[in-house]
């Protein structure tokens, strides 16, 4: 073959597994952008999304194994292209219509996976085989194939970045789909050429010089096992962390997998930008530094802990993908290696995405895996026969978790500021882990999981941890203010309701609710002539708003989160329900879009939308739709009321503009004047209704205004949505 002949195929066969994984990571966030909403939207849905597909990658590289090891060349060239025709029928169940899960009744992860698995199971199976098999048929060339897996990632990664800052501010839902089925089919066409290309080299390959064969013993497939998970959990514990814990922001949760698939690119790629040995260098400190900033349980300033979260993946993740490209067998084993890669992503994948949300009632796989990731660091391997060694890390650690549990109550008994209180408790145990156990990978990873343990019990504030419960929808914890005796739902880092516990006022409605802000002069408006008695809350939170409820008037609270029911149900947490209501409550379990629709057509003189997951309000329920559903169960002279506090997201224009759309009127109230000493919160709330008589008295009050329209941002429906275009840059 003349050189000229070798680049025109190495270049068809790049191009082509770069299209079909780049189609592989497209169809993930567009069936995830279908399905979010239906569920709950919250990261766990994403992660269960991911962990989908790593399943399916997983079958599709057994697939992509059985056809390369038991069909011969020829055979192999006809079929995987035959099947691949079936593909492009399979692809019109995109268009599918989603049925939501029941309501109040579903399991969201198997609904997810079943909903997937009905709809893009077969084509990305296909896909996922591919890879696999086109780097054998390439392998036929006499050329080392390796190099396309490092094609393959960065498709993936050009597809996964292209999503939300090419496809989907500018086609809707229908329109993506229509241009990924018509890539699908060039895509096709590349491997039927790639396939063509290949017949005549019909001899199975062994051996390539370039890559001499090692036996494969259990112990070196167990080594790719691990150095494949860890990253794997490691993301997925990276985004829900960063994504309900400090910046609850859905554009966040493409990043960490961005990263994950740019590491497997330049590890894989034919040279390597950073040496192994630089980064087994810089991983420790990054883990130290990281370990400080989870146990300190630092929020503050955002951008600068999601930059250190995301540094430490990104080193984590290219020192583990670096370790598996120099670990590569010869070209004959290439199948079965990645494979045990396959595997290794899904038991990440199955690890964070089902059994930690039943294992633990914090994030606790996040924390654990960052543990972990420090045994992948070059270690002398009679360590781990030597008991005597593992006996004195295990010694140290215990040494270590003991000094930050002793210190964390010692300052919680100290007047002093958050900063010297984290110095106090943290800088001579990281200090000592720093220069004494670094040089020993097994010694540090006991060490820094010493120190996660022993920060159980640093408070970094004067509130204590009551109760911490996790579902699927998050990690919610119910803590008490020992100087307000108050006490406070979060779920994350975002509060979702506060109650006063000093007799007299605990039917105060605090926090957003307070009565000197916006949501006490909704009721006020509304209460001066109500369209109807029946009033709507979507979102429960503790209850609070029930402290408005009067006597004649009906409350129905739609909450999606059964954990939440449980806990504002709980007299011994909180109360409002049970004491402040001077109206019947029916509360209704399930997402509102699906179960508001069980209510009479101009039911509700009012409804109030206050759902949110951590910081970040599910889009499904500020779309042209959804806003459609609420007038028909709205009764004439009613009002809607939207709550938008929001650290990152600006949607006053997005309302505006969705008012319009129905000639509505829109009005709302930014209100800065917080006050924790009387536990109210800063907060932020549109009203919109048919008629300026019918905001009532909000339509003369100066704090009040009319929400200004922006063409520039574009209406929101359930097939498309633009979080570039609300996002507080």
């Amino acid at each position: 073959m003349t050189d000229n002949s070798s680049r025109k195929i190495s270049t068809l066969f790049a191009v082509t597994i770069f299209l079909g994984s780049g189609l592989l990571f497209l169809v993930q966030p567009m069936i995830a952008k279908a399905i979010l909403p239906l569920a709950g939207g919250t990261p766990a849905v994403w992660n269960t999304c991911v962990f989908f597909f790593q399943g399916v990658l997983l079958l599709g590289y057994a697939y992509g194994y059985l056809i390369t090891m038991r069909l011969h060349h020829r055979q192999q060239t006809l079929a995987h292209p035959v099947l691949l025709v079936t593909g492009i029928a399979a692809s019109a169940l995109l268009f599918a219509a989603v049925v939501a899960p029941a309501p109040g009744k579903a399991n969201y992860a198997w609904w997810v996976l079943k909903y997937l698995a009905m709809t893009v199971g077969w084509v990305v199976l296909l896909l996922s085989a591919n890879g696999i098999i086109l780097q054998r048929w390439f392998a036929t060339t006499k050329n080392d194939p390796y190099y396309l897996y490092s094609a393959s990632n960065a498709g993936s990664f050009v597809a996964l970045l292209a999503y939300p800052f090419l496809l989907e501010p500018y086609w809707n839902l229908t329109e993506q789909k229509r241009i990924w089925a018509a890539l699908f089919v060039v895509f096709v066409a590349a491997v039927f050429a790639c396939a063509w290309a290949t017949r005549k080299n019909t001899a199975q390959l062994t051996v390539t010089e370039e890559l001499p064969d090692f036996m494969l013993t259990w112990n070196r497939r167990l080594r790719w096992l691990f150095l494949a998970f860890v990253p794997s959990s490691l993301m997925l514990g990276a985004t829900t962390y960063i994504t309900t814990d400090i910046a609850p922001t859905p554009l966040f949760w493409i990043i960490p997998l961005s990263l994950y698939l740019l590491a497997f690119t330049l590890a894989f790629a034919r040279r390597q930008i950073v040496s192994t040995f630089g980064l087994a260098r810089w991983l420790p400190g990054a883990a130290i530094l990281l370990t400080l900033i989870y146990a300190a349980k630092a929020t503050e300033p955002a951008w600068l802990l999601v930059l250190v979260h995301l540094i430490f993946f990104g080193l984590a993740a290219l020192l583990c993908h670096q370790l598996l490209a120099e670990d590569r067998p010869s070209v004959q084993h290439l199948p079965e290696f990645y494979v045990w890669i396959a595997v290794g992503g899904l038991l990440g994948g199955l690890f964070n995405a089902l059994l930690a949300p039943v294992l633990f009632h914090a994030l606790t796989e996040y924390p654990l895996t960052i543990v972990l990731t420090c045994l992948v660091l070059p270690m002398n391997s009679e360590v781990w026969s030597d008991t005597r060694e593992q006996g004195r890390a295990a010694l140290f650690a215990l040494g270590v978790g003991i000094a930050v549990a002793a210190l964390s109550w010692f300052a919680s008994g100290l007047q002093i500021g958050m900063m010297e209180r984290v110095a106090l408790v943290f800088a001579v145990p990281l200090i000592f882990i720093n220069h004494v156990m670094t040089a020993n990978p097994l010694r540090l990873a006991f060490a820094l999981g010493a120190v996660l343990i022993g920060s159980i019990f640093f408070t970094p504030d004067i509130a204590k941890t009551l109760i911490a419960e996790r579902n699927y929808f998050g990690a919610l914890t119910v803590t008490l203010d020992r100087n307000r005796n108050a006490r406070s739902l979060y779920l994350g880092t975002t509060i979702h309701g506060t109650q006063n516990l000093t007799l007299g006022k605990q039917c105060e409605p605090l926090s957003y609710f307070h009565p000197s802000g916006p949501v006490g002069q909704i009721f006020e408006a509304y209460n001066a002539k109500p369209a109807s008695p029946d009033v709507a809350v979507i979102g429960l939170g503790t209850g609070a708003m029930a402290s408005y409820a009067k006597k004649g008037q009906r409350w129905t609270m739609y909450e999606i989160n059964p954990l939440v029911i449980k806990l504002a149900r709980d007299t011994g947490h909180f109360t409002y329900l049970h004491l402040c209501a001077n109206a019947p409550i029916n509360i209704v379990e399930g997402d509102a879009r699906h179960t508001l629709t069980q209510a009479a057509n101009g039911q509700f003189g009012l409804i109030l939308m206050d759902a949110f997951n951590s910081d970040a309000i599910p889009v499904h329920l500020l779309t042209q739709e959804a806003l459609n559903l609420y007038l028909s169960k709205l009764a004439p002279g009613g009002m809607l009321a939207f709550q938008i506090s929001n650290r990152h997201l600006d949607l006053h224009s997005l309302l505006a503009n969705l008012a319009k759309t129905r000639n509505l009127m829109c009005m709302g109230f930014d209100d800065r004047d917080e006050d924790l000493s009387i536990g109210k919160e800063a907060s932020t709330w549109v009203v919109m209704a048919r008629s300026r008589e019918d905001l009532g008295g909000l339509a003369t009050k100066s704090n009040w205004q009319v929400v200004p329209e922006n063409t520039r941002v574009k209406v929101w429906r359930d097939d498309y949505s633009n979080l570039l275009q609300v996002l507080r840059w």
